[in-house]
């Protein structure tokens, strides 16, 4: 494998992009079946709230999707250790997504474009319930809403949209998250959570809504709503290894947060996972994580940071570090309360097959009676239906009676 720098032309601004993005042995991107990905952006600036922004960074795919796939993002790092304290909010955001890459952006809340030297990682796959060659269930979904919930005076707080999982999951899956559309260049960002804000997920469904924190109550915040969509992906809790498209063996850690955890920036920095280490990493993975719970009302998202202010990585191959993140449009003050969240660590490599995990029940029809049969003899049928997949069984009650 190797890091190579590509050097692509953003859509509407001759400024030119480079995008870090780690591909596999053979020829530079191919279509491939259905697969999972990731990588690394780098950013060197934050998008306006004006559609021709030339801060979106074009990023191509590894190899070519039948479907345009989710992509997740982030969290995004900070510029530095000194930057830390007092670096505006930042949060990062997708649009444009096609077969072949998308576009992705860190923007700040109700603010212009400014340079920066921030990063974050993603993973992309198809729309759909798959599994890992090991057995691992993951899945991904589009949900496009214009309800927001939100912490500002005007904004309403305990919103959200029911979200079921196609798999049947024995334990809670890690969920991830990212604002996938920009309908309106107005900045928003996302939120999930389970039966109510203050608690994860859980293992049948979650809610989601746009989060417009502190800053917006609605989106935008005049004129009527405009709908997003909201890119999620939720796996299978696990720690071990995976073999990818080059037989190579990935280290994967991926998991939620035991209870709630992460605190706010004013108030440190907080180690994912939050028991334990990630294990069997030789160097610092790709580190996807999502707030997954809405314990504080005036909301925020996870961001990147250097624990104790200290100059080491913020990804290691131990663990990387968040805290969550706030806007500074009502008050500047970033503390918070203890929140919920999911992480995934994945050694960075080539791309990753996925298998299909369809609905399709199997119906097998028995007769029995005399041998050999005559006419007016009874002959009697046994149905049986074995669902193999994500379809529910038939209401047995009310099926049709079958009269030979």
């Amino acid at each position: 494998m190797h890091l190579a720098l590509r050097q692509t032309p953003p859509r509407r601004s001759g400024r030119l992009v480079f995008v870090a993005v780690v591909l596999g042995f053979g020829a530079a991107w191919p279509a491939r079946a259905q697969h999972l990905e990731g990588g690394t952006i780098l950013f060197d600036s934050t998008v306006s709230e004006a559609s021709d922004d030339p801060g979106w960074v074009v990023v191509p795919f590894q190899h070519a999707y039948l479907q345009p796939p989710v992509v997740v993002m982030g969290p995004v790092s900070h510029s530095g250790v000194p930057q830390q304290p007092g670096e505006p909010s930042l949060s990062g955001r997708i649009r444009f997504v096609t077969t072949e890459g998308f576009e992705a952006a860190v923007q700040q809340p109700l603010s212009g474009g400014y340079a920066v030297d921030v990063k974050a990682d993603y993973i992309a796959m198809p729309q759909g319930a798959f599994l890992l060659a090991d057995g691992t269930k993951l899945e991904a979904g589009l949900h496009t809403t214009a309800v927001v919930r939100s912490g500002h005076p005007a904004g309403l707080r305990d919103v959200g949209d029911l979200v079921f999982f196609r798999h049947a999951y024995g334990v809670e899956p890690a969920v991830f998250h990212t604002v996938q559309t920009a309908n309106s260049s107005e900045w928003i960002t996302t939120i999930v959570f389970g039966d109510s804000r203050t608690q994860p997920p859980g293992a049948v469904f979650f809610q989601a809504a746009l989060e417009g924190a502190e800053a917006v109550p609605s989106h935008p915040q005049f004129g009527g709503p405009v709908a997003e969509s909201i890119g999620w992906i939720a796996i299978e809790q696990i720690q071990g290894t995976i073999v990818d498209d080059t037989g190579a063996q990935r280290a994967i850690d991926v998991g939620n947060t035991w209870t709630r955890y992460v605190r706010s920036h004013d108030n440190g920095c907080y180690k994912l996972p939050d028991i334990g280490t990630l294990s069997g990493f030789t160097t610092p993975p790709w580190a996807v994580a999502s707030k997954i719970s809405a314990r504080g009302a005036e909301g925020g998202w996870l961001r990147r940071c250097y624990p104790n202010n200290n100059p080491t990585s913020d990804v290691t191959e131990a663990g990387f570090y968040v805290h969550t993140e706030e806007d500074q449009i009502q008050d500047v003050e970033r503390a918070g309360v203890q929140e919920h969240a999911s992480w995934l660590a994945l050694a960075p490599g080539a791309s990753i097959s996925l298998t299909a995990y369809g609905a399709s029940p199997n119906v097998n029809l028995r007769a029995s009676g005399p041998d050999p049969l005559w006419p007016m003899d009874v002959l009697s049928y046994t149905i049986s239906v074995v669902n193999v997949g994500i379809l529910p069984l038939p209401d047995v009650a009310n099926i049709p009676e079958l009269v030979d």
